[in-house]
């Protein structure tokens, strides 16, 4: 439950876009948004950017996974 729970608020996008006027408060998907230019986008800073905004769950997960998956085997069995 945490790790979705976690999840959801990494990812928010519109609460955010809604509550915060200034830039320096934004969450990172907010911040991804507003990184491209309004007539073009630089694609490979845009994908970098991603990367790097991606690597802390990962790394959760990499952390987690047998925690994650003992815990959901643990009902399973008996």
């Amino acid at each position: 439950m945490t790790i979705y729970n976690a999840l959801h608020i990494w990812n928010g996008f519109l609460l955010p876009l809604v509550l915060t006027q200034t830039p320096d408060k934004r969450v990172l998907p907010l911040a991804l948004w507003s990184f491209q230019e309004e007539y073009s986008i630089n694609v490979p800073a845009v994908l970098a950017s991603v990367v790097l905004t991606t690597l802390p769950i990962l790394i959760l997960y990499v952390v987690g996974r047998r925690q994650l998956l003992s815990g959901l085997t643990a009902g399973f069995s008996k």
